[in-house]
């Protein structure tokens, strides 16, 4: 079983390992589906932001879940967006 920093990683992480470790789909799925699929995403880090305070989170770890808001990370998506 696969450890982080001597302890094992939770049933969901090595899920993700197993799935990473098949390599990437070469399959495109279009930029409609992927445009959409990145707007899911980011709201959903808006809206499990440990945080809870409107901002997106940092990050998401399959060790610890959703981190709090970083200003850098919500400022940057709304020109990233625009673009």
């Amino acid at each position: 079983m696969a450890k982080l920093k001597g302890e094992k990683l939770p049933s969901t992480a090595l899920d993700e390992l197993k799935f990473d470790q098949q390599g990437l789909n070469t399959l495109d799925p279009g930029r409609d589906i992927v445009v959409r699929e990145c707007i899911n995403w980011i709201c959903t880090a808006q809206d499990n932001s440990a945080s809870a305070d409107g901002g997106v989170a940092r990050h998401f770890s399959l060790i610890s879940g959703w981190a709090t808001s970083y200003p850098e990370t919500t400022g940057y998506i709304i020109p990233t967006l625009i673009e």
